[in-house]
């Protein structure tokens, strides 16, 4: 029976850009800016897993600016439904 992934994160290209992940996490954030859709579904792949409910990695779309927070999420939304 394949596994399904409910806590998986995405990190989309332009929004990689926005944080500063190597300050925040330096344990991860070569794992987090090196995030690729096809680099993911391979890992899924080599450890049995079937389908994943994605969610933005950590910190979110809250820099506060709300306008910014709702294009944000926009953006990313599209880019995992792509």
């Amino acid at each position: 029976m394949p596994v399904i992934d409910i806590h998986h994160h995405i990190v989309p290209p332009f929004y990689a850009k926005l944080g500063n992940f190597e300050a925040r996490n330096p344990a991860n954030a070569r794992q987090v800016l090196d995030w690729t859709p096809t680099r993911s579904i391979e890992d899924m792949d080599k450890t049995g897993i079937g389908s994943a409910v994605t969610s933005l990695s950590t910190p979110g779309v809250w820099f506060g600016d709300a306008a910014q927070a709702r294009r944000l999420a926009r953006e990313c939304n599209e880019f995992a439904a792509g």
